[in-house]
């Protein structure tokens, strides 16, 4: 069937990450277009049409669009970073549901991100802006009473180059290399808030905030702090965590009525401190409006919760397709997932994937570590990504735990200074 005689579904991006959302995309009957500026992009194979533009440039990417007839009636979500906004341009464009432009240039600026916030007051950190070409600390985080502070690229996504910084020293080295060269991009740097750190699934819905399922981070300690696994929050499980989940329900309400957030899958990043929700409220770190990546959106948060929340998005976002959706999560399960964070080497030997597999409570197993494989410490979220991921379920009291131990320790890692350079 042509193209004409079906709704079209674009991806705006097509690394790997969009393949699937593109192939649910397909099962629901749409003629799928990926769109990339590289023409190597693995999603752009898995699409029925594809199209290689400069996806920085939002009035071209229209026009390449209708050049080929190719009019779309909802933009895929997939997991991208600050070319949301041209996603939000094309949903502005072609009067789609979805991520407005305005909306998406708020979410990828993390400067007018913390501004719009803060001045609604649901964001109490300071923050400090470092233009590109700075190449000294300003007054204000010279004063030792500012740190610990969270340093971070203004834009970008994946956790690409968060630092913990206490001290002075400590920020000067993360932003300047020895030379003291200019800074190359726009940084900020917040004052730190304390609290477990959560990642949000979530759906929004005409304003009205489902909750997908809310996933609680293991990180590597200080300053790199990135995520190395999650596990998800199971509803009911005491009072305490239902007040949580409560408290992130209000917060994501109150947030996307702020950032002009109608009918757009999201995630989140936010800070919590579970035991003193009755004095103090959840902090937003981040948020965009797109899926998760990282093997979230796609594996680990539908067999979590039960729900397609991205298959079920694009059901609800073209009304035309009458096809019933919902965002309703019935019943979470006590999975976790971990990547392979294993210590900086050469891999010398891999357990085995078979008879991993036959372990009780590992619900999926993917590496794709190779022995004589260099692995390089964790510093960013790319480091971990191409490894692979396993999920575990807690069968019963301390499983995963256990089973963490027993993966980890299955695999030979030999110490090299290779790794470090």
């Amino acid at each position: 069937m042509s193209a004409n005689k079906k709704r079209v579904a674009v991806a705006i991006g097509a690394s790997a990450e969009a393949v699937y959302a593109i192939k649910q995309a397909q099962t629901l009957g749409f003629c799928t277009v990926a769109m990339d500026a590289n023409p190597a992009a693995p999603g752009l194979s898995a699409a029925d049409h594809q199209l290689v533009t400069d996806l920085r440039y939002a009035e071209q990417v229209c026009l390449s669009l209708e050049k080929e007839q190719l009019i779309p009636s909802v933009v895929i979500p997939v997991p991208v970073g600050r070319i949301l906004t041209t996603a939000g341009a094309v949903n502005n464009h072609f009067h789609l549901s979805g991520v407005s432009a305005d909306a998406a240039a708020l979410v990828t600026d993390k400067c007018r991100f913390h501004l719009a916030l803060a001045e609604a007051g649901l964001r109490d950190a300071q923050l400090t802006l470092l233009q590109t070409g700075t190449t000294a600390l300003p007054a204000e985080m010279k004063d030792p009473n500012r740190y610990p502070l969270i340093i971070k690229p203004r834009y970008g996504a994946g956790s690409r180059g968060v630092r913990r910084c206490e001290t002075e020293a400590e920020a000067a080295a993360a932003l300047w290399a020895e030379d003291q060269s200019p800074l190359t991009e726009d940084y900020i740097a917040e004052t730190c808030v304390t609290g477990m750190e959560y990642g949000v699934d979530g759906v929004y819905e005409n304003g009205r905030f489902h909750l997908i399922l809310l996933r609680q981070k293991r990180q590597t300690p200080p300053p790199y702090c990135q995520c190395v696994g999650y596990r998800a929050v199971v509803p009911g499980a005491s009072q305490e965590t239902d007040r949580l989940l409560a408290a992130i329900r209000d917060l994501m309400t109150q947030a996307g009525q702020i950032l002009g957030l109608s009918t757009c899958p999201v995630h989140a990043d936010v800070l919590a401190d579970e035991q003193n929700l009755l004095s103090s409220r959840p902090f937003l770190i981040e948020l965009s409006a797109r899926p998760s990546g990282h093997h979230l959106h796609d594996l680990f948060t539908p067999m979590a919760s039960g729900c397609d929340f991205i298959t079920e998005y694009m059901k609800c976002a073209v009304p035309e397709l009458a096809l019933p959706w919902h965002f309703d999560v019935n019943n979470v399960r006590p999975l976790e997932i971990r990547y392979f964070d294993l210590p900086a080497g050469i891999v010398r030997a891999i357990p085995s994937p078979q008879d991993l597999r036959q372990l009780p409570g590992l619900v999926h197993y993917d590496c794709t570590l190779q022995p004589g494989q260099i692995l390089t410490p964790v510093h960013e979220g790319h480091d971990l990504m191409d490894r692979g991921c396993y999920i575990c379920e807690e069968i019963a009291p301390g499983c995963t735990e256990r089973l963490n131990r027993f993966i980890r320790n299955s695999f030979l890692i030999e110490s090299s200074q290779e790794a470090y350079l």
